[in-house]
Formats: structure tokens, sequence, C-alpha cells
């Protein structure tokens, strides 16, 4: 109702054309990103399907993307990349798993080559050793 408001009060002819021009472009570049948005909300449920050895390419592919763009807007809305996104949420999800049964947890599981791969992550991300939690 806004707008409507502000087109019925402009001076002249170009005024209103350029309040319309205005209000269809922030309408477009509003869609735009809630379909960007989207997207990268696809992307970070597909990583949690993602087998061992598969990455970016996977899901770029899955989403009609090429990688260099999905790079691109994966890093611009999330702040990391997506490997760097891959591995926290492997080591969180792997941390998460060992807190809960220490006994049965198993660091191949969750896509490490040997436990000391998830002992590395483990000091990287906490900054912390494995032995200071317990």
């Amino acid at each position: 109702m806004a707008i409507l408001n502000r087109l019925k009060s402009g001076a002249n002819f170009e005024d209103r054309v350029q309040l319309l021009r205005e209000f269809f472009l922030e309408k477009q570049r509003q869609q735009k990103e809630l379909q960007h948005l989207k997207v990268i909300r696809q992307a970070i449920h597909a990583f949690d399907a993602l087998k061992p050895g598969e990455g970016n390419r996977f899901i770029a592919n899955d989403l009609c993307l090429t990688n260099k763009t999905f790079y691109r807007h994966f890093t611009a809305a999330v702040g990391a990349n997506p490997k760097t996104y891959m591995m926290v949420n492997r080591a969180r999800k792997a941390l998460t798993s060992y807190f809960l049964d220490p006994k049965a947890f198993s660091a191949y599981q969750y896509g490490y080559y040997d436990p000391g791969h998830f002992y590395k992550d483990v000091l990287k991300f906490t900054g912390q050793k494995l032995s200071a939690f317990k």
C-alpha cells in the first residue's frame, strides 16, 4: 500500500517510473536471495547423505550447478567453503558419537582413514586433546 501512495504523490511520470523500477528490482533481488538460500539449504542436507569419498562435485551435480558456481555461492552464504564445512560437520558428528559411547565408537564409520586422523581433527577443532575430555 505504501508504494501506491508514493506513486500517487509522484511529481511527474519519470518519478513514478523510477519508483516502480526500484520496487520491482528490489522484489527481483529478494526472490534471487530466497532461491539462493533454498539451494544452500539443499546442499547442507545433501552433505549428510554423502558417502566417504564423495565431495562437492556430487552435490553440485545434484543441484545442477557447476562445481565452481556451487563453491562460490556456498562460501558466500555460509562463510566457509564446502570442504571446511564438511570437515567441521564430520568432526562434530564423530565427537558427539564418541562421547555417547566411546567403546563402540569407530573413526572409520565417519570417513576417517584411521583413529589418528580423528584425533588430529579433534585437536584442530577443539584446541584440546581427546584425553582432556575424559
